[in-house]
Protein backbone atom coordinates (compact mmCIF):
# COMPACT_ATOMS: atom_id res chain seq x y z
CA UNK A 1 0.00 0.00 0.00
CA UNK A 2 2.61 2.51 0.60
CA UNK A 3 4.83 1.61 -2.40
CA UNK A 4 0.98 2.22 -3.98
CA UNK A 5 0.78 5.67 -1.89
CA UNK A 6 4.36 6.73 -3.39
CA UNK A 7 3.67 5.58 -6.44
CA UNK A 8 0.83 8.43 -7.06
CA UNK A 9 2.68 10.92 -4.95
CA UNK A 10 5.67 10.75 -7.98
CA UNK A 11 3.32 10.90 -10.46
CA UNK A 12 1.47 14.27 -9.06
CA UNK A 13 4.39 15.71 -8.25
CA UNK A 14 5.92 15.04 -12.06
CA UNK A 15 2.44 15.96 -13.26
CA UNK A 16 2.80 19.57 -11.55
CA UNK A 17 6.70 20.11 -12.64
CA UNK A 18 5.37 19.19 -15.87
CA UNK A 19 2.66 21.84 -15.58
CA UNK A 20 5.54 24.49 -15.10
CA UNK A 21 7.13 23.80 -18.53
CA UNK A 22 5.93 25.65 -21.62
CA UNK A 23 3.74 29.43 -20.96
CA UNK A 24 1.19 28.34 -23.73
CA UNK A 25 -0.15 25.50 -21.34
CA UNK A 26 -3.34 27.07 -19.17
CA UNK A 27 -3.52 25.78 -16.03
CA UNK A 28 -5.90 25.32 -13.99
CA UNK A 29 -7.37 24.01 -10.35
CA UNK A 30 -10.18 23.97 -8.55
CA UNK A 31 -12.62 21.76 -6.77
CA UNK A 32 -16.64 20.78 -5.95
CA UNK A 33 -18.42 17.86 -5.15
CA UNK A 34 -18.85 14.88 -6.20
CA UNK A 35 -21.65 12.05 -5.83
CA UNK A 36 -20.85 8.18 -6.08
CA UNK A 37 -23.77 5.49 -7.00
CA UNK A 38 -22.55 2.78 -5.20
CA UNK A 39 -21.10 4.47 -2.07
CA UNK A 40 -24.30 6.41 -1.92
CA UNK A 41 -22.86 9.53 -0.75
CA UNK A 42 -21.39 13.00 -1.27
CA UNK A 43 -17.45 13.37 -1.82
CA UNK A 44 -15.43 16.71 -2.30
CA UNK A 45 -13.47 17.19 -5.01
CA UNK A 46 -9.75 18.43 -5.84
CA UNK A 47 -9.13 18.67 -9.61
CA UNK A 48 -6.05 20.52 -11.43
CA UNK A 49 -6.20 20.69 -15.21
CA UNK A 50 -2.96 21.38 -17.57
CA UNK A 51 -3.91 22.39 -21.78
CA UNK A 52 -1.61 19.74 -23.37
CA UNK A 53 -2.69 21.26 -27.01
CA UNK A 54 -6.29 23.81 -27.51
CA UNK A 55 -8.40 21.27 -27.63
CA UNK A 56 -6.25 17.98 -25.58
CA UNK A 57 -5.87 18.59 -21.61
CA UNK A 58 -4.87 16.52 -18.69
CA UNK A 59 -7.23 16.23 -15.59
CA UNK A 60 -5.54 14.70 -12.53
CA UNK A 61 -7.74 14.91 -9.59
CA UNK A 62 -8.85 13.65 -6.56
CA UNK A 63 -12.59 12.61 -4.81
CA UNK A 64 -12.67 11.91 -0.80
CA UNK A 65 -16.26 10.71 -0.30
CA UNK A 66 -18.17 10.90 2.94
CA UNK A 67 -18.52 7.41 4.58
CA UNK A 68 -21.40 5.10 3.73
CA UNK A 69 -23.03 3.66 7.36
CA UNK A 70 -25.68 1.06 7.26
CA UNK A 71 -27.17 -1.54 9.47
CA UNK A 72 -28.89 -4.84 8.42
CA UNK A 73 -29.95 -7.33 11.39
CA UNK A 74 -27.35 -7.02 13.91
CA UNK A 75 -24.74 -6.01 11.03
CA UNK A 76 -23.50 -2.50 11.28
CA UNK A 77 -20.34 -1.39 8.57
CA UNK A 78 -18.83 1.67 7.55
CA UNK A 79 -17.60 2.02 3.78
CA UNK A 80 -15.33 4.59 3.11
CA UNK A 81 -14.03 5.16 -0.55
CA UNK A 82 -11.39 8.19 -1.88
CA UNK A 83 -10.49 8.58 -5.91
CA UNK A 84 -7.83 9.01 -7.71
CA UNK A 85 -8.18 9.83 -11.25
CA UNK A 86 -6.16 10.97 -13.84
CA UNK A 87 -8.67 11.58 -16.95
CA UNK A 88 -7.61 13.34 -20.68
CA UNK A 89 -10.29 15.77 -21.84
CA UNK A 90 -10.73 16.48 -25.62
CA UNK A 91 -12.24 19.99 -25.43
CA UNK A 92 -15.10 20.66 -27.93
CA UNK A 93 -16.15 24.58 -28.54
CA UNK A 94 -19.84 25.11 -28.97
CA UNK A 95 -21.08 28.63 -30.09
CA UNK A 96 -17.95 30.61 -30.37
CA UNK A 97 -15.88 29.26 -27.35
CA UNK A 98 -19.12 30.51 -24.76
CA UNK A 99 -18.78 27.07 -23.75
CA UNK A 100 -16.93 23.97 -23.92
CA UNK A 101 -17.85 20.32 -23.84
CA UNK A 102 -15.08 17.44 -23.37
CA UNK A 103 -16.01 13.57 -23.19
CA UNK A 104 -13.22 12.03 -21.42
CA UNK A 105 -11.24 8.97 -20.38
CA UNK A 106 -8.65 8.10 -17.97
CA UNK A 107 -7.33 6.01 -14.96
CA UNK A 108 -9.55 5.17 -11.65
CA UNK A 109 -7.41 4.21 -8.39
CA UNK A 110 -10.08 3.49 -6.46
CA UNK A 111 -9.33 2.95 -2.21
CA UNK A 112 -11.94 1.42 -0.12
CA UNK A 113 -12.07 0.55 3.61
CA UNK A 114 -14.57 -1.52 5.19
CA UNK A 115 -15.34 -1.75 9.37
CA UNK A 116 -18.26 -3.05 10.75
CA UNK A 117 -19.16 -5.34 13.80
CA UNK A 118 -21.97 -8.00 14.82
CA UNK A 119 -23.76 -7.38 17.97
CA UNK A 120 -26.22 -9.36 20.06
CA UNK A 121 -29.18 -7.54 21.51
CA UNK A 122 -28.87 -9.98 24.35
CA UNK A 123 -25.21 -8.74 25.23
CA UNK A 124 -25.99 -5.37 25.98
CA UNK A 125 -24.92 -4.31 22.33
CA UNK A 126 -21.37 -4.98 22.60
CA UNK A 127 -19.78 -6.50 19.58
CA UNK A 128 -19.81 -9.90 18.98
CA UNK A 129 -17.77 -9.73 16.06
CA UNK A 130 -15.67 -6.80 14.43
CA UNK A 131 -13.38 -6.54 11.36
CA UNK A 132 -11.95 -4.36 9.28
CA UNK A 133 -10.77 -4.48 5.48
CA UNK A 134 -9.02 -2.43 3.19
CA UNK A 135 -8.81 -2.42 -0.71
CA UNK A 136 -7.46 -0.92 -3.76
CA UNK A 137 -8.99 -1.62 -7.17
CA UNK A 138 -7.82 -0.05 -10.60
CA UNK A 139 -10.10 0.54 -13.65
CA UNK A 140 -11.20 2.85 -16.65
CA UNK A 141 -12.73 6.43 -16.41
CA UNK A 142 -15.44 7.07 -19.56
CA UNK A 143 -17.70 10.02 -19.22
CA UNK A 144 -18.37 13.48 -20.18
CA UNK A 145 -18.68 17.03 -19.15
CA UNK A 146 -18.90 20.96 -19.72
CA UNK A 147 -17.35 23.73 -18.36
CA UNK A 148 -18.84 27.55 -18.38
CA UNK A 149 -16.35 30.62 -18.14
CA UNK A 150 -17.87 32.79 -15.35
CA UNK A 151 -15.27 34.99 -16.12
CA UNK A 152 -11.67 35.08 -17.54
CA UNK A 153 -10.23 33.26 -14.78
CA UNK A 154 -12.99 31.20 -13.10
CA UNK A 155 -15.32 28.70 -14.93
CA UNK A 156 -17.89 26.34 -13.78
CA UNK A 157 -17.72 22.19 -14.98
CA UNK A 158 -20.10 19.37 -14.59
CA UNK A 159 -18.85 15.69 -15.27
CA UNK A 160 -20.57 12.92 -15.71
CA UNK A 161 -18.34 9.44 -15.18
CA UNK A 162 -18.37 5.78 -15.23
CA UNK A 163 -15.50 4.01 -13.35
CA UNK A 164 -15.30 0.79 -15.08
CA UNK A 165 -13.69 -1.57 -12.22
CA UNK A 166 -14.11 -4.19 -9.84
CA UNK A 167 -16.31 -1.71 -8.05
CA UNK A 168 -18.05 -0.12 -10.66
CA UNK A 169 -19.77 3.54 -9.97
CA UNK A 170 -21.46 6.26 -11.46
CA UNK A 171 -19.74 9.51 -10.52
CA UNK A 172 -21.75 13.05 -11.07
CA UNK A 173 -18.99 16.11 -10.25
CA UNK A 174 -19.90 19.84 -10.30
CA UNK A 175 -17.50 22.83 -9.46
CA UNK A 176 -15.39 26.04 -9.80
CA UNK A 177 -12.20 26.25 -11.77
CA UNK A 178 -9.64 28.86 -11.23
CA UNK A 179 -6.95 29.79 -14.33
CA UNK A 180 -3.52 30.05 -13.03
Amino acid sequence: MKQIILTITGCIILSLAFAQGPSSGKIRIGGGLAYGSEIKNLGLNILGTYDITDNIRVAPNLTIFMPHKDEFIGWTYKLGLWELNLDAHYIIPVNNDMFDVYPLAGINIAFLTSKGEVTDPTLQGNPVYEFSTSDVKFGLNLGVGGEYPISEQLGVFLELRYAISDFDQFVVKTGVAYRL
